[in-house]
């Protein structure tokens, strides 16, 4: 085996050896990623580096021996609700989506929209997705799903802020989601934790509750951890955690030093929501 070769048991014994970690410290392990004019001091055979947490993002995660990760993906339970006059209940009110398209043929051209209800009484609303609109703009593949109410087609119009905002002043958006939680990869003897987080639609929850939740720990002793440097979000900015979730974030936790990291981490890829 070359003298720079890790031994970690969960490589394959030829990967360099700043992919893992026993190194007296995370600075050489730095170093031995930079070019040297000078030939290295092999390392110790069986060594294995722990990965720092600031170039998390530029190593080689697939040869590191110090990694839980895992992905989230969370789904919103209730689409959001936009508050509209209702002529039932005499003043505004929530509506929810039925999932219903209406078409309306007016000699060549289409019109389109998506019935909503309310809450209380059920009567209905039509919210209008387009007008006056010929088959040939449309394309056969959105007309398919118009005409059948196609539910992933009427999710992502139930999901378009934009267009509800330009419909209603107040949206009510739930903070219930179904979460999924898969682990990509499990290293024995693992100290860094990596969540990655998938959304496809927008989530009304914070980053902050979304990990206290699900990691079973407080939120004051996240923001220790934050304080201490050792959980960090990518891409990052000071207040990251006290906004709502969003789609590609990156979640690093450095745990190597934490009595708990077990529970935290079976906590990080168990789930029993939704």
């Amino acid at each position: 085996m070359p003298s720079d070769a890790c031994s970690c048991p969960s490589g394959d014994g030829l990967r360099p050896v700043w992919h893992c970690q026993n190194a007296p410290n995370a600075a050489a392990a730095v170093s031995a990623l930079q070019p040297s004019r000078n030939i290295a001091t092999p390392r110790p055979k069986g060594a294995c580096l722990t990965a720092s947490l600031v170039d998390f993002q530029t190593e080689d995660q697939d040869g590191m021996c110090n990694i839980l990760q895992v992905r989230w993906t969370l789904t919103p339970k209730t689409s959001p609700q936009p508050w509209i006059a209702c002529s039932g209940c005499g003043c505004q009110k929530p509506f929810r989506s039925s999932g219903k398209i209406r078409l309306n043929a007016n000699g060549k051209r289409l019109d389109a929209w998506l019935v909503y209800k309310c809450i209380d009484c059920d009567k209905t609303w039509n919210r209008t997705l387009f007008e006056r609109r010929t088959v040939q703009d449309l394309g056969p593949s959105t007309l398919e799903a118009l005409q059948r109410s196609d539910p992933d087609w009427v999710q992502a119009q139930e999901f378009d802020l934009d267009g509800l905002k330009r419909k209603a002043k107040r949206i009510d958006e739930p903070p219930d989601v179904i979460l999924r939680k898969q682990t990509i990869r499990a290293a024995s003897g693992w100290t860094l934790l990596d969540i990655e987080i998938s959304a496809e639609f927008p989530v009304n929850l914070r980053f902050d509750r979304l990990l206290a939740s699900e990691l079973a720990i407080s939120r004051s002793r996240l923001q220790a951890l934050r304080d201490g440097g050792k959980l960090r979000a990518h891409p990052d900015r000071n207040d990251v955690f006290r906004h709502k979730v969003k789609d590609g974030v990156r979640i690093i936790l450095d745990l190597s030093e934490i009595a708990d990291r077990q529970a935290i981490g079976e906590s990080a890829a168990n789930s029993d929501n939704g």
